[in-house]
């Protein structure tokens, strides 16, 4: 849960960079490696981290790549190496790479993948033809696979659903999942950050736990986070609740959480951790749809006039302030598609439970 910058799209060989290292496409040369391909169809892209980082992404993407359908939903890293001196870099703007100032190159790792596309905040779409229906059916499909693989990604911004020609969305960047089986006191430890309501991608009730471990949170903080992610701007504006209802809600949750009660971080986070993630993809469809809103012809779309209200109604379910009246995403897939070929190929037993537990 550590937080990074939203990439830089510059174009040229440096991709991007961030508080993670710097993207690079091509990828750079690897040490004790022949030169890399230039017979190569497909567009790669390496991504400069530390060792601990890259092995860890790299682990969580062995993971994912054992799910059948994984790359049609993620850009998985399928290299690992360590990049050569910059002398032998042939890129002309390996320079302008921050982290690269810091440290030696061969004191970083590359991880290697395909190109995915572009991020969805810069994603081009025809308007009038875009299928936000298939494209939210989609990356709640992703979604639904990070939960039955147990990992959450935390840091499901814009910048890390990547958008291909096709208007197909694939999630990337791995670096800050956490997989709550895994989970210890230790590891909640290490990934506190100092409390920043600003940051979208993070679910209110996860901001109130770091306000609360950090001794920070009192009765205005459930205001606070309310008042300075602009999500939440967003939300009144769609679905008609004020910002003293958000905190309200918010405040209620905090009251009867026993976990946030006893300041048990752990039990809390592997209560709740289906909500995460699920929190972010809700957030993202209630950005795109204020910037499709935009367009005139969107209003006409076929697809969406179609299916306005019922995936409406599903967003709003991934934004409830109280997690423990949030969808998650296999929930929310089974309200907007019950026939989707993720759902019924491997969904029904987790569906099952949810149903199970609610009646509870």
């Amino acid at each position: 849960m550590r937080r990074t910058k939203q990439p830089k799209q510059e174009g040229g060989d440096l991709l991007g960079q961030g508080v993670y290292g710097c993207a690079f496409t091509p990828p750079l040369k690897c040490r004790g490696k022949a030169k890399n391909p230039t017979n190569i169809v497909q567009k790669r892209v390496g991504k400069i981290t530390s060792l601990q980082d890259a092995t860890f992404e790299y682990n969580i993407s062995q993971r994912l790549r054992a799910i059948p359908l994984a790359t049609n939903y993620f850009v998985l890293s399928d290299d690992i190496c360590t990049p050569d001196i910059r002398t032998a870099q042939d890129e002309k703007d390996i320079a302008k790479c921050i982290p690269l100032k810091q440290r030696r190159l061969p004191d970083f790792k590359q991880l290697s993948m395909p190109f995915g596309g572009t991020p969805l905040y810069n994603a081009k779409f025809i308007v009038a033809k875009f299928d936000i229906f298939e494209f939210a059916k989609h990356i709640l499909e992703a979604g639904s696979l990070l939960l039955l693989s147990g990992i959450v990604h935390t840091d499901l911004h814009m910048g890390n659903i990547l958008v291909d020609s096709f208007n197909v969305p694939r999630v990337i960047d791995f670096g800050m999942a956490i997989v709550p089986s895994l989970l210890t006191s230790e590891i909640v430890d290490s990934v506190q950050h100092p409390p920043d309501f600003k940051f979208y991608q993070e679910p209110p009730e996860v901001s109130l736990m770091w306000a609360i471990k950090a001794e920070i949170a009192d009765r205005d903080t459930p205001a606070e986070i309310i008042k300075q992610k602009t999500i939440f701007n967003d939300i009144q504006v769609f679905f008609g609740k004020s910002p003293q209802e958000m905190a309200a809600e918010l405040e209620a949750f905090w009251i009867v959480s026993k976990s946030l009660q006893a300041r048990n971080y752990m039990d809390f986070l592997k209560t709740y951790w289906p909500q995460y993630d699920a929190w972010t993809i809700g957030s993202n469809l209630v950005y795109l749809l204020k910037m499709l809103s935009f367009y005139p012809s969107f209003q006409q779309n076929p697809t969406y006039s179609k299916n306005k209200q019922l995936l409406e109604g599903v967003i709003k379910k991934l934004v409830e302030i109280n997690p423990q009246k949030r969808y998650d995403a296999i929930q929310a897939l089974n309200e907007l598609d019950a026939e989707s070929y993720v759902l019924k190929t491997y969904a029904s037993e987790w569906l099952s439970a949810r149903k199970n537990h609610q009646m509870q």
